[in-house]
């Protein structure tokens, strides 16, 4: 299951369940302009409906021929947990429809029923139910992102043994981690107001719940990038360079609005997706850190995809605090960082490696004060 199959939908789906032709085909015909409404005339045939199809709402008789509307109120349950549940009774049956909410149901009406009235029960049924669904995938999609973090995280503390290629491995996860821990933290916050009763706009929470599937997609597609490169055997698609970047920046950096994407979104190329993805993640990250202690606003990175000659060529530019050209060198032999302990000296070693295996170069200007323009390279795909 993802995402889009919890939304909304356009039409709610409803499922009557009663023996009498009037009230059965009278609900019908109100519900119709408003709802997709199903209809059956018996218990075992309204499961058979709901075991094809996911209803928003069922309106069902508590006085059944064969099965009850009681036992079928919870045969229903055994199915589906959300669905809203409301339950028709007669004047003298109101114990049973009591009893019916204790086991499940979410309202009763006695018949004969107030057409508005039953109108607005059903449209506040089918609301709550499509809210139910959200919030059970979002505590989903939350655990599971938990567990996928709780997992990326072990297999870090256990990389030490690993030697230079699980450091790498290590540097290349810590941005979509981060991230996963950011979107987790919003998405744990709507959820539980949510959860208390409160009107929350839930966009928010689905926006944050699909950034999540996202970035943790990422964190497996790079470990098994990795994998693949132990083994020689770099999968390959192509893919916009510049849809690529404005992902990075979307999933990663939060549609940070000091980074600056343009170009040409005809270019393409055919190499790993992952891997170019973890280069701009790394270019980007180093850039956007590049601000000296003097520096008050935020540093602006420019990114650019241009045509050359059989060849996309990148630049990044940015406005920080700049380097020599000894700490440029220094950065290009590797083991070196600007970051202290928290620094591996590989993120340049690795974006050269990276560029380097889809036929491309990668150079580096820079002057103290002046910012940093990274330049590199990427042979662009054909048809032919």
């Amino acid at each position: 299951m993802n995402l889009s199959e919890v939304k909304s939908k356009d039409v709610p789906n409803v499922l009557v369940i009663d023996d009498e032709l009037g009230p059965r085909e009278s609900l019908r015909y109100l519900l119709g302009e408003e709802f997709e409404v199903d209809v059956s005339d018996r218990v075992e045939g309204g499961l058979e409906k709901l075991s094809q199809k996911t209803y928003d709402a069922i309106i069902m008789d508590i006085r059944l021929p064969s099965m009850n509307g009681i036992e079928g109120l919870a045969k229903v349950r055994e199915i589906d947990q959300d669905v809203s549940i409301i339950m028709l009774t007669g004047y003298g049956n109101l114990e049973t429809a009591q009893e019916a909410i204790k086991l499940g149901a979410n309202e009763y009406v006695t018949k004969p029923f107030d057409i508005h009235k039953m109108l607005e029960t059903v449209k506040k049924h089918t609301r709550e139910s499509n809210l139910r669904r959200k919030r059970g995938f979002m505590l989903k999609e939350v655990q599971k992102m938990n567990d996928i973090l709780k997992g990326q995280l072990e297999e870090r503390e256990s990389m030490a043994s690993w030697g230079k290629a699980s450091a790498r491995l290590v540097h290349d996860l810590s941005s979509p981690l981060t991230a996963i821990l950011g979107y987790s933290s919003l998405l744990l916050h709507e959820v539980k107001n949510a959860s208390d009763g409160q009107d929350v706009p839930m966009e928010n929470a689905l926006a944050y719940a699909e950034t999540l599937e996202r970035n943790a997609n990422y964190c497996r597609e790079l470990a098994q990038s990795w994998k693949e490169v132990c083994k020689g055997n770099n999968n390959s698609e192509v893919f916009s360079i510049l849809d690529a970047v404005r992902k990075v920046k979307a999933d990663i950096f939060f549609d940070d609005k000091n980074i600056l994407v343009d170009g040409d979104d005809s270019l393409t190329v055919s190499g790993s997706i992952s891997e170019i993805s973890r280069l701009f993640q790394n270019l980007i990250r180093n850039a956007l850190e590049a601000k000296s202690s003097e520096q008050n606003d935020p540093v602006t990175v420019q990114v650019t995809v241009e045509s050359g000659d059989d060849e996309a060529i990148v630049t990044i530019v940015d406005n920080g605090c700049g380097m020599n050209q000894d700490t440029i060198g220094q950065m290009q032999q590797g083991n070196f960082t600007t970051k202290g302990e928290n620094g591996t000296g590989l993120g340049f070693i690795i974006c050269k490696r990276i560029v380097e295996a889809h036929d491309g170069a990668i150079t580096v200007n820079s002057e103290e004060g002046l910012g940093t323009t990274i330049t590199f390279s990427l042979k662009t795909w054909t048809s032919n």
